[in-house]
Order: C-alpha cells, then sequence, then structure tokens
C-alpha cells in the first residue's frame, strides 16, 4: 500500500511523547545524608557481602527462635559461609574488623548502610519492640509488591569501633573503646539529624545474646519511637570471631 502510494507522499511527522523525570525516592537522600555525616565524626564506609553462615548464628548466639534466625536460604550458594542473606549488619562489620586486624591495622571505625533480608514465613508472631520493624517492607519497596510474601527489606546503618580507640604515644597512654565512646558517636550523628533527646535502656540478654549485657543499651527518643542498640560485644561472641 504504501509502495503505491508513494513514500515521497508521507509527512515526515515526530512522535509526540511526554518524557517527565520520575521522583527520586526520599530515601536516596537520606541515605547519603547519612553517609556524609557518619564520615565527618570519624568512621568510614565499609562493603561487605550481604551473606552470612551457619556458623554465625551461632557465633553471636541466636535461637533458632530469634527473630534474626528467620533468614533467607540460597538455593546455590557460592560457599556454605554465604548461604544465607544476611539478617544483621554485625557479622560483616566484625568480619571486616578481623581482616583489618590481620593486616595489622588496629583503631578501625567502620559503618555500613546497607539492607539486611528477612523471611516472613518463619518470623516469630510476637516480636519485641527490639525487633518489630524486621517485620514490615521497606519503603523502598514499591506497594504492590509489599502485598506478597517476599523477602522482606530493611535499609539499617551499623558501625564497629576496635577497642584500640587511640595508640600509646610519648605523652598519653593507650586508650581503650568501650561503651561511652559509642554512646558519644550515636548522640553525635543522631544530633545531626535533629534528633538530640535520647533515652538509653537495658537490654535483654535474649533479644541482644551477642552483646555484653553489662556493657549495652537500646536507644529511643524523646517520643517513644525505638532507634536501635549499642554495646560492647560480649567476651564469647569476641571469642567466637577471634577478636579477643
Amino acid at each position: 500500500m504504501v509502495r503505491i502510494y508513494g513514500y515521497e507522499n508521507i509527512p515526515l511527522t515526530l512522535p509526540k511523547m511526554e518524557i517527565g523525570a520520575l521522583p527520586e525516592h526520599p530515601l536516596i537522600d537520606f541515605i547519603d545524608q547519612n553517609k556524609v555525616i557518619l564520615a565527618q565524626i570519624g568512621l568510614h564506609e565499609t562493603v561487605s557481602f550481604p551473606f552470612m553462615g551457619a556458623q554465625d548464628f551461632e557465633n553471636l548466639g541466636l535461637a533458632p527462635e530469634h527473630p534474626l534466625s528467620a533468614a533467607v536460604k540460597l538455593l546455590n550458594p557460592l560457599v556454605e559461609h554465604q548461604r544465607y542473606m544476611r539478617t544483621t549488619m554485625i557479622v560483616g562489620l566484625i568480619q571486616a574488623l578481623a581482616q583489618n586486624r590481620r593486616n595489622g591495622l588496629k583503631g578501625s571505625r567502620l559503618f555500613e548502610l546497607a539492607r539486611t533480608f528477612h523471611e516472613p514465613k518463619t518470623l516469630p508472631k510476637v516480636l519485641s519492640d527490639a525487633w518489630l520493624s524486621s517485620a514490615k517492607q521497606g519503603d523502598h519497596i514499591p506497594l504492590k509488591a509489599r502485598q506478597d510474601d517476599r523477602p522482606i527489606e530493611r535499609t539499617k546503618v551499623a558501625a564497629i569501633i576496635d577497642p584500640s580507640f587511640q595508640p600509646k604515644s610519648w605523652n598519653r597512654a593507650e586508650e581503650q573503646a568501650g561503651f561511652f565512646h559509642g554512646k558519644a558517636f550515636i548522640t553525635q550523628w543522631l544530633a545531626a539529624l535533629g534528633v538530640r533527646k535520647l533515652r538509653f535502656e537495658a537490654i535483654s540478654a535474649k533479644d541482644f545474646p551477642w552483646l555484653h549485657p553489662g556493657a549495652s543499651a537500646r536507644v529511643w527518643n524523646d517520643k517513644g519511637q525505638y532507634l536501635g542498640w549499642l554495646g560492647e560485644l560480649h567476651p564469647r561472641t569476641t571469642k567466637a570471631y577471634d577478636l579477643d
């Protein structure tokens, strides 16, 4: 038909399309803001593989009924110690700290801002305040995708400080980091985000078996919102990861 009518008789018209910029999710800017703040207060970003192994659950003292044991299992992991998607950021940070020590680098102050993954089918039905967020799909997931039983993704930030906080020098003794060093970092970080009134409460050893119960705390804001936790690693945990 076109050849009979003649290509030269068809007018040249560009298709009309309205292409607008897709709005960027506010979480992206918030993540970038947090990374800048954490670097400004003296922490160094690290990026780790989002996996953990069966041994990590044992090293952290996680019982099968613990919320962090509700992990997504991979069918074909490259190595056995990466059989599960991580449910906590602490494993990658501990491994990074241990690697730095093996390389002769002490005094590491590391943070990571990434996602954790949780299997909704095996999450306990009743969760304490510390783990309620593990049952809620992250806001970055499309609304339609939140309605099925796919793994829950949560964006989290975590940090770790090597106990060798300051090396020994001619005019000062070696300084060992502890609970209050971590508290100072958290206070600085949240203050930069406009959160200044914090409440610290004792942890439950059942909820946080990898932490020292006498040197750890849960963190709340003045509105009663649970923000997270901080603390020193339990001696059992440091021994399990060869950090003692």
